[in-house]
């Protein structure tokens, strides 16, 4: 027979284990058969989230993957959209500096600078959304676990009340 407290274990660090406790006694009334389903839902790693959210925006400037993974795909694109403008930005930049690099007008310049500078800010922004990210995405991965096994015992306690 499978306990409340393997349960914990088999779930460490994909939920927080004091999450779990109000359903304590709805766990430990499930068969072997229920607990089992509930070790193979499809459970995402937050691991994997703070990864997915450090490892590419190492390497890609301030690209991350973690709200994809996580599920939230509209803040996932909007992320991807943040990131390829501000590299948009960029060029528009050097463009301007570019078409202008033979000429003694300064105002070309200082329309380059500025661009330059928006561009600085929105990866500014992306890396303070990020920061933050990193720890939300943590979070709610393992909220969204919660939710799953939740949903679980509310599914598998409605088909018992109705077989009665």
């Amino acid at each position: 027979m499978v306990s409340f407290q393997n349960l914990l274990l088999i779930l460490q660090g994909k939920v927080e284990v004091v999450s779990l406790m109000p359903y304590k006694d709805k766990i430990e009334a499930l068969s072997d058969e229920k607990i089992t389903q509930i070790q193979f839902l499809n459970f995402k790693n937050p691991i994997i989230g703070l990864l997915l959210g450090l490892i590419p925006a190492w390497i890609l400037c301030g690209l991350s993957l973690d709200r994809l993974y996580k599920g939230d795909i509209f803040l996932g694109i909007m992320k991807i959209v943040f990131w390829i403008l501000s590299f948009v930005w960029i060029f528009i930049a050097i463009a301007i500096k570019i078409a202008a690099f033979d000429e003694l007008d300064y105002s070309d310049d200082i329309q380059a600078v500025m661009t330059l500078f928006v561009a600085f800010l929105g990866f500014f922004v992306l890396f303070i959304w990020n920061l933050v990210d990193f720890f939300l995405v943590w979070q709610g991965i393992k909220k969204d676990n919660l939710k799953k096994i939740v949903n679980f015992l509310e599914q598998d306690e409605n088909f018992i009340s109705n077989e009665q």
